[in-house]
């Protein structure tokens, strides 16, 4: 069984541990300015056509999404997720000290539902599959006024707020476990 929990549970394809045995005597020096690191960044350049591409190379999952999210968000825009989402339950510290929110919404089995973003009222949805409508979401995003987003990220929080506040979810987890009101 293949799991994506998160990227440091299980080691790594046995061929990797090979190569990363084969070059564990050279005495590289950190932080991707190796040899290693400058071939593999040529080959990322190579592979997107594009000889002038910077490439930066992460050590992990939590600093590329930390990154990416700082990136490509605006100050008031935030990451919305199942609430079962690695970057919700194992990241959500390191997103949030960029400024922006981790939004959680109901997930059946893990998956954030278009009905979910839609019941939110903080986003716009798309087939799966279908990257002309997910290319149309993209085009109407970026035509946008910010107020508009900045509707989007309000909608979201109170969605947020309405459903998944600390107490709300207690009072849930609470009947839950003690349905006959037992407390």
């Amino acid at each position: 069984m293949i799991r994506f929990t998160n990227d440091y549970s299980e080691g790594c394809h046995p061929s990797i541990l090979e190569a990363m045995a084969a070059t564990n005597t050279e005495g590289n020096p950190g932080y991707s300015t190796d040899p290693h690191s400058a071939r593999a960044r040529r080959l990322i350049q190579a592979a997107i056509g594009r000889t002038d591409a910077d490439v930066h190379i992460l050590v992990g999952g939590t600093q590329t999404n930390a990154t990416a999210i700082a990136a490509f968000l605006r100050p008031y825009e935030a990451v919305i997720a199942a609430t079962s989402a690695h970057i919700c339950v194992h990241e959500t510290g390191a997103i949030e000290a960029t400024g922006h929110k981790c939004i959680v919404c109901p997930a059946a089995d893990g998956k954030l539902t278009a009905d979910a973003v839609r019941a939110a009222g903080c986003g716009m949805v798309s087939p799966a599959c279908d990257a002309d409508a997910l290319a149309d979401n993209l085009v109407q995003l970026c035509r946008m006024s910010p107020d508009r987003r900045a509707e989007l990220g309000r909608c979201a929080k109170v969605y947020y707020l309405e459903n998944y506040r600390r107490n709300l979810l207690l009072k849930k987890l609470e009947a839950f476990l003690l349905p006959d009101g037992r407390g």
